[in-house]
Formats: structure tokens, C-alpha cells, sequence
């Protein structure tokens, strides 16, 4: 499958933060996967990739566009899974970039959509790590809001 070999080369290039390579290759297995009309969760997942090159380079907006369309279109794929944990994940992936452009209220909003994505999955096990990192996340956010009451 020649898009998932451009995928894996991609992750292997990010791992060693060669993010312009990464990039490149992402950017390869999102065209064969067009060309060839797939519509699956790959697509969603290249696009995700995408985003955190452009969040590492500090690209924020053009991160936030990516993630956006890869939470679409797995929202189109798993119309009636809304609760899938990549969901929560490209909200976190959201407010991380609306957190370092410091539009903090919006980070916020998504760290809150993420929550409860995850609050549906894993109910209220506030053990649970990902529900650890997202309560950490809102708590930050709030933090950094002028006049925020932190207990709302």
C-alpha cells in the first residue's frame, strides 16, 4: 500500500524532528490517497500528521486548518461515533494551537469538547490518563484567562 509506506516514512522523519521531510512525505501519501479516491480514516490521519508538522514548526493557523479537516471527515466517516478518541484527540491538537496563538478562550472551548468526547469513553475515571492530561490541559487554559473563576 504505497501511502502507507510515504505515511511511515513520514512518522519516521518527525520522530527525528526532520519536520521538512515529514512533511514531504505526508504530503505524498495524501496526494495517492486522493488520486485514488480513498475515503477512509487515512486521509484523516495524513491530515492529522500534517498538522502536528505545521504545530511543531510553529504553524499554527495552518495547523488548526488540517486538524479541522481531519476531525470532518472522520465525523463524516463515524457519523454516528462521535465518541471515537481520535475525535478528542484532534480537539486537543486544536486548543494546543489556539493555546500557543494565545486565543486562550478558544483552547478552552475545544480542551472542553475534548473532555467530553473522552468523559463519554471513559466515563468519570478521572485516573484515566488521557483524562489526567485533558483536566490538566482546562485547568492551564482557565489559568491563563484574565478574571477566569476557575472553579466554574
Amino acid at each position: 500500500d504505497t501511502p502507507r509506506v510515504f505515511l511511515n516514512m513520514g512518522n519516521v522523519y518527525f520522530k527525528k524532528h526532520d519536520f521538512q521531510k515529514a512533511l514531504e512525505n505526508y504530503e505524498k501519501s495524501l496526494e495517492i490517497c486522493y488520486l485514488k479516491d480513498y475515503n477512509n480514516p487515512n486521509i484523516a490521519n495524513i491530515l492529522t500528521n500534517i498538522g502536528l508538522v505545521l504545530y511543531e514548526k510553529k504553524e499554527y493557523e495552518k495547523a488548526i486548518e488540517y486538524y479541522q479537516k481531519a476531525y470532518e471527515i472522520l465525523r463524516k466517516i463515524d457519523s454516528n461515533d462521535f465518541n471515537h478518541p481520535n475525535l478528542a484527540s484532534i480537539l486537543n491538537f486544536i486548543a494546543n494551537a489556539y493555546f500557543y496563538k494565545d486565543e486562550n478562550e478558544k483552547a478552552l472551548e475545544y480542551y472542553k469538547r475534548s473532555y467530553d468526547v473522552l468523559n463519554i469513553i471513559y466515563g468519570h475515571d478521572l485516573s484515566h490518563p488521557d483524562m489526567i492530561s485533558i483536566v490538566n490541559n482546562i485547568n492551564n487554559a482557565k489559568l491563563t484567562i484574565p478574571n477566569y473563576d476557575i472553579f466554574s
